[in-house]
């Protein structure tokens, strides 16, 4: 534990931080705090029941400072003793200087006479009898950090901090840049910060560093609060912070789980809190409602803290932010204020990115993701090495090529398995439509991977199969979960699971499919490699729609499909049909697109997008929606700009919006037009789901009058190296760079700010 020295606290501050131990120390006992007795100040009395302990603080090294505090207290001693209420007592006289005491002060109360036990000690002395800080991070390295592993080694936690390469965190509201090390400073002010990432970004990578720095600054008696680390993962259903932390002692190994507690109420310790996302909801709600409830109560444990956590103490908290509905929601379960700092991790930058692939000796796709954990395993697999014309390809065509890299090498290397690589494609491609099944899309169980290995290959696994399920490419251990597995990465989840899509494209007449009852929906990326392989997508995808609707257990792959013909811009050309129970996360209605013949009924919707064309409220070519629950309706002001007979029977929404939310707030601002369109460009670009935009959806929103904006601005994001063009079946994609995560985002998060050239050019059309 570390010393104070005097220039960190004033007296005061001092002689009340030995009163916060004490009273956690003595927390059965009653103190008087700080009181004045016989015309003298007393800095604490505290009262066991059969115990007097007189506790003075000090600063001061002097000799006559330690004399003077003695013997005022040997004094109290002595007149409480003589009193009839205190007669059966026994005394104690407890002196606390802030540094370790020196050789006079501690050979003077040794040879003064009190007649009762006394005692000299620094803060740190007292601070280990409440609670051996010490001894906790010693054994709290030898436990698993969040969910960082070794890529090479997914049984490895030991990573050594030497492989983290800082990413850059962009404080929302103002695009402030900083780094982890800029972070693990500024915490010790106190204060509740958020880190916000999507799955395998970093984010347990950087809150480790952060708490390694804050770990030896401890250690070097540069500050004065011990940091604590707990795996959220490790708490589900847990709502009280002692039951937590007493079990987070229980994980560790350490031996005194009260005095963890005690150190914590007494604001002596910096909270990092791992995985808010972790904490799955107690069941599954049918409505957006529910599900938001559900989410409130699961995180109930990360609100408590923040609710309990001293004022004074920092805390910090990390996860998904796409586990919630969007950032009020999150702020509002979580329970964090409007003081505290929230930042988005971006992701490798361009420099980043160098340096790892330097350290890995490889190259990275365009197309590719540039999150950590999906390059690390990439990189450590060796599947990036090498010129290759096929890693410039549009992000569809690469992850094909990606997968079939990936299953050819894990083939290659388990000697007697027994099948080719495109076996082990089907078996991946089979499993990630399992995992579809799961609540977030990538979880499976053991018995998930037996079974979908009999159905592809007709039979049981032998040694060398179970080999190679055990290392399976792209699956990862989920900590505390003996025999589940995860995909480690949402894009290539997303990329395996468009197979059997593409299959039931292909022959829809089945009385059953792989497909039946999935509850995640594809990603664009998915839909976008089934439209790939699709010839005469209009007609296959219609019949393939039609004969899904038969049937209540394919409602998601109708929502798919459905998604499929609305991304290319094809109308439906089947016989009429209705889509019963099934959910959606953003559904655009182009009323120059004919889905007149299509109903919806009981689905929940995320989002309807109205396209520009609908103000004429012309509801020929609009699909129907009965008995459905819908999020958000943009494009609409009120159900009033809604063409009539759209929405019927129950139908609800929750909110209407010209625009959304966050882009109505930029176009209600009193920014240049031209940067309200390089705004809304770079998020539907880097924020927004998707691995790309069609040109006509970067205009959706608009107002017309800053429609004309939106050509040039793009010519100049392009020309800065924020995008590129992709042509995919005639049609032209912009796709986003990822190593420009960190500079687009400081750009959207502090717009007034922004010093980037891109910003300047902007301005100056």
């Amino acid at each position: 534990m570390p010393d104070f020295v005097c220039d960190t606290q004033n007296s005061t501050e001092f002689e009340a931080s030995v009163r916060q131990v004490t009273r956690q120390l003595y927390r059965h006992s009653d103190s008087t705090g700080s009181i004045k007795l016989d015309g003298r100040e007393r800095d604490e009395i505290i009262d066991t029941g059969t115990e007097l302990i007189v506790v003075e603080a000090t600063q001061s090294r002097k000799l006559s400072k330690t004399e003077y505090d003695l013997s005022k207290s040997i004094d109290l001693v002595k007149k409480l003793r003589g009193s009839n209420n205190f007669s059966e007592y026994n005394f104690r006289i407890m002196l606390v200087t802030a540094e370790d005491p020196t050789a006079d002060q501690a050979a003077h109360v040794k040879s003064a006479k009190a007649g009762c036990p006394k005692e000299i000690i620094s803060f740190t002395t007292l601070f280990s009898r409440l609670f051996d800080a010490r001894h906790y991070i010693r054994i709290r390295g030898d436990h698993s950090f969040g969910s960082v592993r070794n890529p090479a080694n997914e049984s490895d936690h030991r990573v050594p901090p030497s492989e983290y390469i800082p990413t850059a965190l962009s404080r929302e509201n103002t695009g402030e840049s900083i780094r982890a090390s800029d972070l693990a400073a500024r915490i010790e002010s106190g204060g509740q910060y958020v880190i916000y990432g999507d799955y395998g970004s970093g984010k347990s990578m950087t809150l480790r560093d952060i708490y390694f720095r804050v770990r030896d600054r401890f250690a070097s008696g540069d500050i004065i609060r011990c940091p604590i680390y707990l795996n959220l993962r490790e708490h589900i259903a847990q709502t009280q912070p002692d039951e937590a932390l007493y079990r987070h002692a229980e994980k560790v190994g350490f031996p005194e789980p009260h005095s963890l507690i005690s150190a914590w109420r007494a604001g002596f310790v910096t909270l990092f809190l791992d995985g808010f996302d972790e904490l799955t909801p107690p069941q599954f709600a049918s409505s957006a409602l529910t599900l938001r409830q559900a989410r409130r109560f699961a995180v109930e444990l990360v609100r408590r803290f923040i609710e309990q956590t001293p004022s004074e103490a920092p805390i910090i908290i990390a996860g998904r932010e796409s586990y919630f509905d969007g950032r009020e929601e999150a702020k509002s379960a979580l329970g964090y204020n409007s003081a505290s700092q929230v930042f988005d991790l971006a992701g490798f930058t361009d420099s980043d990115i160098e340096k790892f692939l330097k350290a890995k000796g490889t190259m990275l796709p365009g197309w590719l993701p540039t999150r950590p954990l999906l390059l690390g395993y990439l990189a450590n697999a060796g599947l990036l090495k090498g010129e290759d014309e096929a890693l410039a390809l549009s992000p569809s065509s690469g992850w094909e090529q990606m997968l079939h890299r990936v299953c050819a090498r894990e083939v290659s290397q388990v000697w007697g398995v027994g099948f080719e690589a495109s076996d082990l494609r089907l078996f991946i491609e089979g499993l990630a439509t399992r995992a579809r099944k799961s609540p977030d899309g990538r979880g499976l169980q053991d018995s998930d991977l037996r079974s979908v290995f009999r159905k592809v290959f007709g039979r049981d696994t032998d040694e060398p199969a179970n080999l190679l399920t055990c290392r399976l490419p792209g699956l990862g251990s989920v900590p505390g979960r003996p025999g589940a597995r995860e995909f480690i990465d949402a894009d290539f989840a997303d990329a395996a699971a468009s197979g059997d899509l593409s299959r039931y494209i292909e022959a829809p007449f089945v009385m059953k499919s792989s497909l039946d009852n999935v509850s995640v929906a594809l990603r664009e990326l998915g839909r976008e490699m089934v439209a790939s392989r699709t010839d005469d997508a209009i007609s296959r995808v219609s019949i393939a729609l039609l004969k899904a609707s038969d049937r209540s257990e394919l409602a998601t792959t109708c929502a798919d499909l459905i998604s499929i013909l609305m991304d290319h811009q094809l109308s439906y050309s089947g016989a009429p049909l209705t889509i019963q129970d099934a959910n959606f996360g953003t559904v655009t209605v182009d009323p120059e697109l004919d889905f007149s013949k299509i109903s919806f009924a009981r689905c929940i919707f995320d989002t309807i997008e109205l396209g520009r064309s609908s103000a004429a409220k012309d509801a020929s070519n609009f699909p129907r929606f009965h008995d459905c629950l819908i999020g958000k309706i943009e494009g609409a002001a009120s159900q009033s700009d809604v063409p009539a007979g759209i929405l019927t029977g129950t139908s609800s929404v929750e909110q209407y919006a010209t625009f959304t939310a966050t882009n109505d707030a930029v176009m209600r601002s009193p920014l240049k037009d031209e940067v309200k369109v390089l705004l809304t460009i770079l998020r539907k670009l880097f924020i927004q789901s998707g691995t790309g935009r069609q040109y006509s959806a970067l205009r959706r929103g608009l107002p017309a009058s800053l429609t004309k904006h939106v050509e040039p601005i793009v010519v100049v994001i392009k020309a800065e190296g924020y995008a590129q063009d992709v042509y995919i079946d005639r049609r032209t994609i912009l796709i986003p760079n990822r190593t420009k995560n960190a500079d687009a985002l400081a750009i959207i998060n502090g717009p007034n700010t922004s010093t980037s050239s891109l910003m300047a050019k902007v301005k100056a059309l």
